[in-house]
């Protein structure tokens, strides 16, 4: 089996890169961790970006996006590990895979339902992970004695989750039979 660099292995390998980001919000409290994996996915955004002919502004946008929260999680991870913000990196990131879905549906792709659904599960979980569940205080300490307080919410990362999944499910898609 051969597989050829192109868009969609890139925005597979952003979707890998999401879902280390999910994991690690649900277990862990390492933020430059998680925002070294997101320059990583702003950096496989941007070759999806060039193999798709640059054409898609929208790839383009989400890797600066990313870029931006990578540094925030770099320079100040105390506001970045809030369980507000990543419900909301969710609910734009779900936004994008529902109208990606109803894009495909117009282009009568018979499977436009599932980035659909992944899209609006990761819409219902962002704001259930940033509104309606109370937070919990996590301490993570650090090899050097420092500590952070943060609060997360493990339904954010499974927001993610859900994000990761929507990134990942083109590049599958074009091993399912026709």
């Amino acid at each position: 089996m051969e597989i050829k660099l192109d868009s969609k292995l890139f925005k597979a390998v952003n979707g890998l890169l999401l879902f280390a980001i999910a994991l690690i919000m649900m277990i862990n409290s390492i933020g430059w961790l998680i925002g070294l994996f997101a320059m990583f996915g702003a950096f496989a955004l941007c070759a999806a970006w060039f193999f798709d002919g640059k054409k898609d502004c929208k790839l383009a946008t989400t890797a600066a996006i990313y870029f931006l929260f990578s540094i925030v999680f770099f320079a100040k991870e105390g506001i970045a590990f809030d369980q507000f913000f990543f419900g909301l990196w969710a609910v734009l990131e779900g936004a994008l895979l529902v109208f990606a879905g109803l894009k495909a549906k117009e282009e009568k792709d018979n499977l436009w339902i599932v980035a659909l659904c992944l899209g609006a599960m990761a819409i219902l979980f962002g704001f259930i992970g940033s509104f309606l569940i109370a937070s919990a205080e996590l301490t993570g300490s650090f090899g050097s004695g420092l500590s952070l307080k943060m609060k997360m919410s493990p339904v954010s990362g499974l927001a993610m989750l859900f994000v990761a999944l929507g990134y990942i499910f083109p590049f599958c898609k074009s091993f399912l039979k026709k």
